[in-house]
């Protein structure tokens, strides 16, 4: 059977096809758990989000650039009771009847707003986040980057599905990230086939074209040919920082030069971008590195590394800090690794973003 071949001549080629597949699937016992993990996931029903809160516009580039950062966004992390009103008036414009799914998990399991944007801050719902990031509908949005950015986009889609997908199993390894990934992707894809108004919302560059590993003259270029061949306008969002800091600490052994041409090639590549390009991209900060054992500089590189880049961020706009509200997180459940953060810790980080991009009228 393992011999057994299609082909275009033969009478019966529809169900030889079918048989392949189904041999196919005998014989690869991964992807057959995979497909059947992904039927599960489609099934999963939520409650549906709500449909008379405020209305929501997606803000053209350069975006709300006026969120802040640094200190200035300095937050602390808590949950709201469903029945503080006047905390559910600011930060959802409604009351507890009208929370969906999404905004009902993100003030039971914890946000983090600074002091400066309580009034400022919107925790969207699912119709929202759809609502405002279809509200363009000649633009897509692209994240690309590290594997930070890979579970910044699993929050997201865990948003704009008003579910969670792979029933919030935390991702403790890569493996686990590109598979909920991967999965992520086919359920926004699947719904864009039923309603093609739905966001469009992808992973691209992969698998490293954009992860720090190689110069950002890589990134550039795959950037480049993705947003030429496509005849909508790109809203690209990029985080890199980690692996691009320990590529030249290999050379140089010290943390001063390294987080120095770090940072030079990173800026240079958002000035070829935004003024070359003319490219829509926003830049998101690396998280805060808690103290791990198994990498004991790290905390104290990359803290620099997120202070030095911070003043270079200022002109360079839009930019989402997303280390702060990292830093702050002190809960027991609130990484997996001291850098790798929970799934309610990234689906307020896509709740960052959303406010980068989208705007209550």
């Amino acid at each position: 059977m393992s011999k057994f071949k299609c082909t275009p001549d033969k009478a019966f080629f529809i169900v030889c096809s079918l048989l392949s597949i189904l041999l196919l699937l005998q014989n690869d016992h991964y992807l057959t758990r995979y497909i059947i993990s992904l039927e599960k996931a489609v099934e999963a029903q939520h409650q549906p989000p709500y449909q008379d809160g405020p209305r929501v516009k997606f803000i053209a580039y350069p975006h709300r650039i006026s969120l802040g950062s640094g200190s200035s966004v300095q937050c602390r992390w808590e949950t709201i009771d469903h029945d503080n009103g006047t905390k559910l008036a600011t930060l959802i414009g409604g009351n507890a009847q009208q929370l969906d799914y999404t905004q009902r998990t993100a003030l039971s399991e914890g946000i983090c707003i600074s002091p400066t944007l309580e009034q400022h801050l919107h925790i969207f719902s699912s119709t929202e986040a759809i609502e405002c990031l279809s509200s363009s509908s000649s633009s897509q949005l692209i994240i690309t980057g590290d594997s930070y950015m890979k579970q910044l986009f699993i929050g997201l889609a865990d948003i704009l599905l008003s579910k969670h997908v792979s029933k919030d199993k935390e991702i403790l390894n890569s493996a686990q990230r590109n598979k909920i990934l991967t999965m992520s992707q086919h359920l926004i894809e699947g719904r864009r086939l039923q309603d093609s108004s739905f966001p469009s919302v992808t992973f691209g560059c992969q698998p490293e074209e954009c992860y720090g590993k190689r110069n950002m003259t890589i990134c550039s270029a795959c950037i480049n040919n993705i947003s030429n061949q496509l005849l909508n306008n790109v809203t690209w969002v990029l985080g890199v920082g980690i692996h691009s800091v320990s590529r030249y600490y290999q050379y140089t052994k010290r943390n001063g030069p390294a987080i120095n041409s770090t940072i030079h090639e990173i800026t240079t590549f958002l000035d070829t971008q935004r003024q070359d390009h003319q490219r829509d991209l926003i830049f998101v900060s690396s998280p805060s590195y808690h103290y791990n054992a198994d990498y004991p500089t790290q905390h104290e590189r990359m803290t620099e590394f997120y202070e030095q880049l911070l003043p270079q961020m200022i002109h360079r706009s839009p930019f989402v800090d997303v280390f702060q509200a990292t830093d702050s997180c002190i809960w027991k459940n609130c990484s997996v690794d001291g850098s790798h953060r929970k799934r309610f810790v990234n689906r307020w980080k896509a709740q960052l973003l959303l406010n980068t991009l989208c705007e209550v009228v």
